[in-house]
Order: C-alpha cells, then structure tokens, then sequence
C-alpha cells in the first residue's frame, strides 16, 4: 500500500516493501443527548461531523546505518504542520485509491533499529472515502 501526505511519501509501496503494519481505523460521529426531565428514555441527535483517526507503523529500509538516523532525526519535522488529504493506495489488482480528507499528523514516533527506521504515525482527519 502506498501513503501519501499531500507532497510527503509516508509509504512506497510493495516495490520498496513499505506497507502499513497494525493498520488501526476509527470512526466516530458527534452525537448530542437531549435528556428530558423524568423522561423515560433519551433522544438522540446526529451532529454529523465525521472523525476518522487512523494508526499504523512503517518499517523503512535504507542505504547505511547513518542514513537510517538522519531519516529519524528530520522525519518528525518534515510532517510538523502538514494539513490536508491522505491518500491510501492499495496496490492489488483493482488497484483502488482511499482518500482522507482535512487530516493532520496528531502523533509520530521514529526509531531506528541498524539500517531500518521504524514510524509510529496517528493521523486524524474528516470521512474516509473512496475516489
């Protein structure tokens, strides 16, 4: 599955075996309660403002041990204030494209284990939708 954060490549893909591992989505809607005084029951009322977070962790292969610690030491700053769509890629044969829309980076977490980093990333954004 291939990432990517409006100009940011999160993951390439099959050919540089980068795919999301722990893929993790939540949606949710704003719900309000109406509870009326002695009421037997409670009225609900959609809001509607969908809210879709995802989660997932990449692992990326690079050239040299050092190339791995410049990755970590500059990745978390190249996604600092980045708004907009996240395009999720799916590379089977129907090769079909999931799009979310006014999302921003909440949280991300680099490591580096020899020539590989490893990023955790959260993202949360509006309605998850196919194009």
């Amino acid at each position: 599955m291939k990432i990517l954060f409006e100009d940011t490549v999160l993951a390439r893909g099959l050919a540089f075996f980068e795919s999301p591992i722990g893929l993790r989505v939540r949606g949710s809607r704003e719900i309000q309660k109406m509870l009326r005084l002695r009421a037997d029951r409670l009225k609900t009322l959609d809001r509607g403002n969908m809210e879709t977070w995802i989660r997932f962790e990449l692992v990326r292969r690079h050239d040299s041990e050092e190339e791995a610690i410049a990755h970590v030491l500059s990745h978390a700053s190249e996604l600092e204030g980045c708004r907009g769509a996240v395009l999720f890629t799916h590379e089977g044969n129907d090769e079909t494209t999931l799009k979310l829309s006014d999302a921003c980076v909440k949280r991300v977490e680099s490591e580096t284990q020899g020539i590989t980093s490893r990023h955790s990333y959260e993202l949360i954004g509006g309605k998850l939708e196919s194009i």
